[in-house]
C-alpha cells in the first residue's frame, strides 16, 4: 500500500501537469484569437483599399447622356446650354479653386473662352461610378481625355490630361469633381522646375 507521502506527491505531479496543461490551452487560445483578429484586419484592410470596378458607361445612359452635353457645352463656349445643364445647387471642386457654385462655374469657362481659343479634348470615355457614398446625386459618370487648347498669343497648343467626376441629380449636373495635370501645363507655358536651394533661370 503506497504511503501517505507517495500519495501526495502523486497528486502535486498530477496538480502541476494540469497546471501546465491548462497553461498550454490558453496560450494555443490566446494565439489562435491573435491570429484571428490578424487575418480579420488584414481581411477589412484589403476591402477597404480594393479598387472600384470600372465599366464603360454606355452612351444610351441619361447619366452619360446628360454628362456629354454638359461638357460639349462647355468646352464649344455654349455657356447658355451649359447653364441650363446646371442643377440650381450646383458645385463644383478642382485644383483652381475651393469650389464654384453655377454662375461661378459659367463664368469660369467664359474665361476660359476669353483667354484661349481651339478648345478641345481627346481621347476622352465616360465610366460608371458608385455613388452610394454621395446620397444627393442619384447618378455619376467618372471622365478622363487629353484636354488642349491654345493660349492667346501663344505660339503652339498646351496638353494636360484631364479627370473628371460628374454627378447627376434631377436630370441635371449637380455636383463636378475636375482635376488637371497643372504641372505640365505650367511646363509647357515655359516655367521650369527648380529644387530647393536650388538657382533658378528667372522664369
Amino acid at each position: 500500500m503506497a504511503s501517505l507521502t507517495q500519495i501526495f506527491s502523486y497528486i502535486h505531479s498530477l496538480s502541476l501537469f494540469i497546471f501546465s496543461l491548462m497553461k498550454a490551452l490558453i496560450s494555443a487560445s490566446a494565439w489562435v484569437l491573435a491570429m484571428t483578429l490578424f487575418v480579420s484586419t488584414v481581411l477589412q484592410a484589403q476591402v477597404a483599399i480594393s479598387p472600384m470596378p470600372v465599366q464603360a458607361l454606355s452612351t444610351d445612359s441619361p447619366t452619360y447622356q446628360v454628362a456629354q452635353q454638359a461638357l460639349t457645352a462647355a468646352i464649344s463656349g455654349d455657356t447658355e446650354t451649359l447653364e441650363g445643364l446646371l442643377h440650381p445647387d450646383f458645385v463644383a471642386y478642382g485644383a483652381d479653386t475651393d469650389s464654384l457654385d453655377r454662375e461661378g462655374y459659367v463664368n469660369l469657362w467664359k474665361g476660359y473662352h476669353a483667354g484661349a481659343h481651339d478648345l478641345g479634348i481627346s481621347q476622352g470615355q465616360m465610366f460608371a461610378v458608385d455613388t452610394e457614398a454621395i446620397p444627393s446625386i442619384g447618378s455619376a459618370a467618372m471622365f478622363w481625355g487629353l484636354a488642349q487648347w491654345t493660349p492667346n498669343e501663344a505660339p503652339q497648343p498646351v496638353y494636360a490630361w484631364t479627370h473628371m467626376v460628374i454627378g447627376i441629380s434631377e436630370g441635371k449636373v449637380r455636383l463636378l469633381y475636375n482635376f488637371q495635370d497643372q504641372l505640365a501645363v505650367m511646363m509647357q507655358a515655359g516655367f521650369t522646375l527648380v529644387p530647393p536651394g536650388g538657382n533658378d533661370s528667372g522664369k
